[in-house]
C-alpha cells in the first residue's frame, strides 16, 4: 500500500510542478507581450516626439520669417517717415521761394512806381 501511496504522491507532486511550470510559462508569455506593447508605445512616443521637434523647428523658422518681416516693415516705416520729412522740407522750400518771388515782385513794383514819380530830365 505504501509504494502505491508514494507513487501517487510523486505523481501528484509532478502534476503540481507541471501545472506550476505551465503557469510560469503563461506568465512569461504575458510579460513578453507586455514588453512588446511597451516597446511599441515607446516607438510611438519617439515618433510623436520627433514630430513635435519638427513642428517646433517649423514654428521657429516661421517666427524668424515673421521677425524679419517686422524688421523690414520697421525699416520701411522709418524710410517713409524720412521721406515725409523731406517732402515737408520741400513744401517749406517751395513756400519760401514763392514768398521771395512775391517780395521781389513787390520790390520791382515799388521801383517802377518810384521811377514813374521821378520826372525825366528835360531835353536841352
Amino acid at each position: 500500500g505504501t509504494f502505491h501511496e508514494l507513487t501517487r504522491r510523486v505523481e501528484d507532486k509532478e502534476a503540481s510542478l507541471w501545472a506550476r511550470d505551465k503557469g510560469l510559462e503563461q506568465h512569461e508569455a504575458t510579460l513578453s507581450q507586455r514588453q512588446v506593447a511597451i516597446a511599441e508605445q515607446e516607438g510611438l512616443l519617439q515618433g510623436r516626439e520627433a514630430t513635435l521637434q519638427m513642428e517646433s523647428r517649423r514654428v521657429e523658422v516661421r517666427e524668424g520669417v515673421v521677425k524679419e518681416a517686422e524688421e523690414q516693415a520697421a525699416g520701411s516705416r522709418a524710410e517713409a517717415e524720412l521721406l515725409s520729412l523731406r517732402v515737408a522740407e520741400l513744401h517749406q522750400a517751395v513756400a519760401d521761394l514763392e514768398r521771395r518771388q512775391r517780395e521781389a515782385g513787390a520790390e520791382a513794383e515799388n521801383a517802377r512806381v518810384i521811377k514813374d514819380e521821378i520826372p525825366e530830365p528835360s531835353a536841352p
